[in-house]
């Protein structure tokens, strides 16, 4: 599994920028609700997030993840070629970004562990809305 840096609470995301500057990412998968994001993040702030960096954004997930989720997200994630991967947003944002970071370099079908046929330990945790979750994509 990747690096994980989870970063949670108030005033979170102005961690954001120091660590994608700071790791050298310059292409950036962001996973993100629909709604929420909007209203968490407006255009000035999103420009001096991500500012100077490449970003493809994913949303518009079923409230509690399909497989067919998981597979268009991860085809998208494989197709950018992100340095990171980046949720804003709760529960199922983070979850699609966990499960995208730990079957991105998999080169098989992903159907036997999502159906529990096949075991692949991910690391979970409590989270909540607004925070962002830092995976390094490397």
């Amino acid at each position: 599994m990747k690096l994980q840096n989870v970063i949670q609470g108030i005033g979170s995301l102005q961690e954001l920028p120091l660590i994608l500057r700071n790791c050298n990412h310059s292409r950036v998968l962001l996973i993100t609700g629909g709604e929420s994001f909007g209203s968490i993040i407006d255009a000035a702030v999103y420009e001096k997030l991500f500012e100077g960096r490449v970003v493809h954004r994913i949303q518009g997930f079923h409230f509690s993840p399909k497989y067919e989720d998981i597979v268009s997200a991860l085809q998208e994630a494989k197709s950018f070629k992100p340095t990171v991967i980046v949720s804003i947003g709760g529960g199922t944002v983070i979850d699609i970004a966990k499960l995208v970071n730990a079957f991105y370099t998999l080169d098989c079908d992903i159907k036997p562990y999502i159906q529990g046929e096949k075991s692949y330990w991910i690391n979970s945790f409590t989270s909540y809305c607004g925070t962002y979750n830092c995976w390094n994509g490397k």
